[in-house]
C-alpha cells in the first residue's frame, strides 16, 4: 500500500510542478503605440490590475510602426496559451484593414477578444474666437465659401481624418484636407488658425479645452458624451449620425484556450468595476465597457463595416 502510494506521489509530482510553473509565467501585454498615449496608459493599468489578481508578472511591450502590423505580428508569432495580450484599437482592428488589402493579419480571424476596456469618443473642435460656435455655423461657412474652409489630422485614413471626410459628406460640404505628422502639429495649427476644425479626442485637445482656446461644437457619437454634457451631437444638428468613438481592448491569437480567455476576461471584468480604474478612465474621457468577449466581439464586426464605410467615403487608401 505505502510503495503504490509513493509511486502515485512520483508520477503526479511533475504535473503538479507543471501546472505551478504554468502560473509563474510571464504574461505580456504589447501596444502597437509607443509610450505615453492612451493605450499604453491603459495597458500599464491593466498589468497592474491582471499581475495583483492573477499572481503572475505582467510586463508591456511597447511595438510602434506599419500602423499595428509589428504588434499583431509579435502575438501571431507567439504561442497561443494566453500569456500574450494585445491591447489594439479600432485603427488596427477596422481602420487598417478597410485601408490595406495586402494586411499581414486578419483581425476578426487571427485574433480573438478577450475584453474591451472602453471607448473614446471625438469631437469636432473650432477655435474659441474663430467665429464658428457650433457646427450649423461651420456648415453654413463651408457652403458659402466651398473648399475655403480647411481641417487638419494626423494623417491621411486616421480617425481624425476619417471622422472630418464623413461630416463633410453628410453635410454636403466641400473641405479641404490638410494632414499633419502628429496630434501636436494638428492642435497647434487649430490654435494659430492654419486650420478651421478638427476632429479629435479630448485628451489630445484637453490643454486647449481647460484653457478656453478652443470649443468642442459637436460630438461624433449617438449620444452626448457625460463629461462633457453641453456639447451636442452632430446628428443634432444635421439629423444624419456620425460617430466616431475608437474602442480600446484585449486580444489574443486565435486557438488560446477557452479557460484562458475566460480566466482573463474575468480578471479584465473585475477591474473595469474598480474604483481607481473608472476614476482613470473618466480622465481620459473613456467609457467603460462590460469586459465581455461578447460584447467586444460585437462591436468589432460593426466597426469593420462602419469604418470600411467610411474609408469609401473619404478616398483615404495607404500604398
Amino acid at each position: 500500500m505505502l510503495r503504490s502510494l509513493t509511486i502515485v506521489l512520483a508520477l503526479s509530482l511533475p504535473f503538479a510542478c507543471l501546472a505551478d510553473s504554468a502560473s509563474q509565467r510571464l504574461i505580456r501585454i504589447v501596444v502597437p503605440y509607443g509610450p505615453g498615449g492612451t493605450p499604453d496608459q491603459l495597458a500599464r493599468m491593466l498589468a497592474e490590475k491582471l499581475s495583483a489578481d492573477l499572481g503572475q508578472s505582467v510586463v508591456v511591450e511597447n511595438k510602434p510602426g506599419a500602423g499595428g502590423a509589428i504588434a499583431a505580428q509579435s502575438i501571431l508569432n507567439a504561442p497561443a496559451d494566453g500569456q500574450t495580450l494585445w491591447v489594439a484599437d479600432s485603427g488596427q482592428l477596422a481602420i487598417t484593414p478597410a485601408l490595406q488589402k495586402n494586411l499581414n493579419y486578419e483581425p476578426l480571424k487571427d485574433f480573438t477578444p478577450v475584453g474591451q476596456i472602453g471607448s473614446q469618443p471625438f469631437f469636432i473642435w473650432t477655435r474659441a474666437d474663430s467665429g464658428i460656435p457650433d457646427l450649423r455655423t461651420l456648415v453654413e461657412l463651408a457652403r458659402a465659401q466651398p473648399g475655403k474652409l480647411n481641417y487638419g489630422t494626423v494623417g491621411n485614413g486616421s480617425p481624425h481624418h476619417l471622422c472630418m471626410a464623413m461630416l463633410a459628406n453628410i453635410a454636403g460640404v466641400e473641405l479641404t484636407h490638410i494632414p499633419y505628422k502628429s496630434a501636436a502639429q494638428m492642435v497647434t495649427a487649430l490654435v494659430t488658425g492654419d486650420v478651421s476644425a478638427i476632429c479629435t479626442s479630448p485628451v489630445s485637445a484637453g490643454q486647449l479645452f481647460s484653457s478656453g482656446k478652443a470649443k468642442p461644437i459637436a460630438v461624433a457619437s449617438r449620444h452626448r458624451y457625460q463629461g462633457i454634457p453641453d456639447t451636442p451631437t452632430v446628428e443634432e444638428t444635421l439629423h444624419e449620425p456620425l460617430e466616431v468613438v475608437p474602442t480600446i481592448g484585449v486580444l489574443v491569437r486565435s486557438g488560446t484556450p477557452q479557460a484562458a480567455i475566460g480566466r482573463l476576461s474575468t480578471s479584465i471584468q473585475a477591474a473595469l468595476k474598480m474604483p481607481d480604474v473608472q476614476d482613470r478612465l473618466g480622465r481620459l474621457y473613456m467609457e467603460p465597457s462590460d469586459g465581455l468577449p461578447s460584447t467586444y466581439l460585437a462591436r468589432m464586426k460593426r466597426e469593420r463595416t462602419y469604418y470600411a464605410r467610411m474609408v469609401r467615403v473619404s478616398g483615404a487608401s495607404i500604398d
